[in-house]
Formats: structure tokens, sequence, C-alpha cells
């Protein structure tokens, strides 16, 4: 008995030395590296087209291993559940994902099944609608009775499209069954949350019939007129709609201001009141902060009933009912002008310029002269801190529409046949070398600096949105108009030289509208 136990344990001994003799073998051997390789680490898709992605997968210096592989992508942007789309090398995915912007995460799990090693490569993976980026045109061919909406892809005006022009026409009737109400005076791309980590994404449209938003994967109504309200007008003649500073919404409606933020809710609070007691107008002429802090002016207005601004420090203030009127001085000298006593004045433009000054266009009432009134929004009570005269630029009094940019001290106006840029440096703006409408028989009707959906939304910011185009606030956006044919143009101006304004030759110009009466960029 006792030599067959030790029999048993030379025998185990000897196994157990075999074994760790196998393992050492196995450990001190270097064991070639899968590496996954591919030329974009950002992804983008189509939500229900195929997405193709061919990674280069090598195991050390081997044509071929013993590999097998899973990819799965997460079912919402930044969740945690993940499902399984593909187990080949290659991944042929029929985008399932609602588009969104915010990334869903892609991961490739390749596993080496002679070393029982797993390797993985994870990429971001934005989803779009079929449409993508590019203009929204809405246009009437019925002197605004009814309108309609055309989605334009240009390269000018989406990221990463370097085809011709690739027109949907009257996307609106085709999706709804039935053309639009009225004149479209906004289209604005809005994210918006109830409170949640999704973000909703959607189109907000007014009219001078009513307001309403759209699906921009289907283009189908989505909320209409009261839906959109807690406390709804009676009328919804829209005179503008904004987004503004902290992923708000702005709109005026027959004289009055309604705000809505963007992580609380998908309606617009009560009117704002911003003077107890007082006349409440409100005029589409605006100039609403989209990047700076909600402590700031988020937008400021001429009330032209009262002869005064008004401002909005941030929209919880307005919605609270206890924001008041801009007439505050503090200390003589200080300021240019009292932005609380400005009687008989008309509001001509706004917009906002460099350094996020608020800027606004009056004519006065007895001198039929225009002005320029600067306003600063650094602190919480803004104050009257320019005042330019524009009278002495060539063909001001045939302005039919205004422009002004956030990136210099430049304010663009049309005429019906030329656009100038305005220099706004010292008392009295001088007008540069104008752009020429190359073709005769159209008139200028409007005109607007081209900046991409994305900005102004707070779900990005230049610091990590991935898909800046090259001319976002660096070209304009001129329609025309042919009364002869009934025809509408969008020409794609480039602003060749920051600082100055000078202008370049049209780089694009698309066709086949009817009147256009608003232009909007929408989400990638």
């Amino acid at each position: 008995m006792n030599k067959m136990i030790y029999v048993l344990l030379v025998i185990l001994v000897g196994g157990i030395v075999s074994c760790y003799d196998d393992k050492s073998k196995k450990a001190n051997r270097e064991i070639p590296e899968v590496t996954i390789t591919t030329d974009k680490e950002i992804l983008e898709a189509v939500y229900g087209k195929e997405l193709i992605v061919k990674p280069v997968i090598k195991k050390g210096d081997q044509g071929s291993a013993n590999l097998s592989y899973q990819w799965q992508v997460n079912l919402t942007p930044r969740g945690h559940e993940l499902m399984d789309i593909g187990e080949g090398a290659e991944l042929i995915y029929e985008v399932a994902n609602e588009p969104s912007g915010n990334p869903y995460l892609l991961v490739l799990k390749v596993t080496d099944n002679d070393e029982g090693i797993d390797y993985y490569k994870m990429w971001d993976l934005y989803v779009s609608n079929s449409f993508g980026e590019g203009l929204l045109v809405a246009h009437t061919g019925n002197s605004g009775e009814t309108s309609d909406l055309t989605f334009v892809k240009a390269p000018q005006v989406t990221y990463g499209y370097e085809e011709e022009p690739e027109y949907t026409r009257d996307i609106y009737s085709f999706a709804n069954g039935g053309l639009i109400e009225g004149r479209v005076n906004s289209v604005v791309a809005n994210i918006a949350t109830n409170g949640a980590t999704y973000n909703l994404s959607r189109l907000v449209i007014g009219t001078d019939k009513e307001i309403f938003s759209v699906d921009p994967v289907t283009f189908g109504r989505t909320m209409s007129n009261e839906d959109l309200f807690f406390q709804a007008p009676t009328l919804f003649k829209v005179e503008t709609i904004s987004t503004a500073v902290g992923n708000c919404l702005l709109t005026i409606i027959d004289g009055k201001a309604y705000g809505q933020i963007g992580n609380g809710a998908y309606q617009f609070f009560s009117p704002m009141n911003y003077a107890a007691g007082s006349t409440q107008v409100f005029n589409g002429k605006l100039a609403v902060e989209k990047t700076t802090s909600v402590m700031t002016a988020a937008f400021t207005c001429y009330d032209e009933t009262n002869g005064y601004f008004v401002y909005g420090a941030n929209f919880l203030v307005f919605n609270n009912g206890a924001t008041s009127i801009l007439t505050q001085q503090l200390g003589e000298g200080q300021y240019v002008f009292d932005p609380g006593n400005l009687p008989n004045k008309k509001a001509i433009a706004a917009g906002v310029g460099n350094n996020s000054e608020h800027l606004h266009l009056l004519r006065d009432l007895n001198s039929g002269l225009d002005t320029l009134f600067k306003i600063s929004s650094i602190s919480y009570v803004p104050g009257g801190t320019g005042k330019i005269s524009i009278n002495e630029c060539t063909d001001i009094t045939q302005a039919v529409d205004y422009a002004f940019c956030e990136n210099m001290d430049v304010m663009y106006y049309a005429t019906d046949d030329k656009i100038y840029p305005a220099l706004l440096a010292g008392s009295s703006a001088r007008s540069g070398t104008p752009w020429n409408l190359p073709s005769t028989g159209e008139r200028i009707t409007r005109v607007q600096v081209y900046q991409q959906a994305w900005y102004g939304n707070s779900a990005y910011s230049s610091e990590d949105y991935e898909f800046i185009h090259a001319q976002h606030q660096k070209q304009l956006l001129v329609s025309t108009y042919n009364s002869s044919t009934g025809e509408g143009k969008v020409y794609i101006v480039p602003i060749t030289t920051l600082g100055t304004g000078a202008l370049g030759e049209a780089s694009q110009i698309l066709t086949g509208f009817g009147e256009i009466t608003a232009i909007g960029t929408t989400l990638k």
C-alpha cells in the first residue's frame, strides 16, 4: 500500500512539473498582438441606410489567424446597453439607431481563439437623418397664402458633402399631404429635452398664421400651435423665432414674447412681463445671444411704443414675470446714450455683432436719419456703449435688408441688386466695394450670414463639435426673386476677407424655388 501511494505521488509530481513546464514555455514566448486600425476614428451614418466599416485586422505578421469578431452598438447615445449587430471582420449594418446630436458608441471585439485574448476597438458614431445637414428653404407661389419647404444639400452648406447640389423639392407637402398655411418667416433647428438624457431634434417653423414643429427625419408635423404653449395666445401671427443662449427658443407672436427653456420642456411659457402695468410691445427686430452665459442679456429689443430698450437677462426671470426695463445709466459719461429714453424711433434691423455686442438700427421718425445703437451685454444690467451713423454709406437709403456679423465689426446691407459691407468703426460707418447681382430681371429680397444649425444649441459647442464647416459664419446667403418668371434663387457668397467683410463671386447658385420667404439650416 505504501509503495502504491509513493508511485502515485511520483506520477502526480511528474504531472505537475510537466504542466508547469508547458505553462512556462507559453508564458515566456512572445504572443503576436492583434491590431485593429481604420482611417477614421469618428464615424458617420445615416438612419435607415447601410453602414460599412472595413478595419484592417492583423495578428503580428501572420496573414491569417484564428480570430472571431463581435460588433456592438449602444441603444441610446451614451447609454450602457449594447446590442449585437455583426459577427464578421467587416461590418455591414442597416442603421436602426435614431438620429441624434450625441454620438453612439460602436464597439468591435476581436477574440484570438488560439490564445484566449480579447481585443477591443471603439468609435464614436454619429447618426443623422437621410437628409442630413443643409438648407431648408421656405417658399411660396401665391403671395404667401400657402408655403412649402425644399431641402438642399450642397458642399457650401453640408459638411463632408462634395457632390453637385441635391434638391428634395416640396418636402413638407409630401410628408404631410398638404401645404403650409400662410407665409413662413422663420425656420429654426432646435435641440430640446424634457429633462432626460436623450435630446430631441426638431425644426420649429413660424408663419403669419401658425407655429409648429416637424420631425427632421420625416418632416412630418409633431406639435402645432396650442400644443407648443403652456398658455397659448389667441392668434398665432409669428413675427420671428430665434434660438438663444442656454438652448432656449424665443418667439414674438402678435407683439408678445414667449420663451422656452431647452432643458426644461418642449413648450413655451406664458408671455413675458418686463414691467408691471406697462404695455408689452415686442417686435421681430431682436438681438439674440447664442453663445454667452445666460447671466448676461440673452436678448434686447427696442420697444417702439414706449420708446426704450428692453432686455432679457435669462428666461427663468421672464417666466417668473419679474424682469425689468433697461433704463439704468451707471455713472455719467460711462455710457454714450440712455437706452431707457429714446423716443420717436422705428426699429429697422437688429442682431448680435463682434464681442457679443447687441446692435440695433433705429430710424428717427422726426429726421428720417438712421443710427446704429450698440448695447454691451457684458454686465447683468447692460448699457448703451456706442452710436454709429450709417447715413453716409453708399445707397443706404435703398437698403431692403441687413445682416450683422458676430466675428467682425461689419454690417451687410442689401439693395435690389447689390450687397454692401459697412465697416462699423468710429462714429460713422463707411461702405466697402459692393457685390453685384450677376443676373438681370431678379431683385435681392433678403441677406443673412450662414451659420450652422448646431450654433446656439447648447448640446454642442465649438470645442467639442466635430463637424464645423469651413464656411461657418464666413459666407452670405442671398435670396433673389424674379417676378416675371416666379423663380427664387439662393446665391452663396463667400466672405473673402474677415475684418473688412469683402465679398467674392458666388460659389454656388441654388435655383428652382418660388418666392423665398425664409432660409434655415438643418442639424447634421
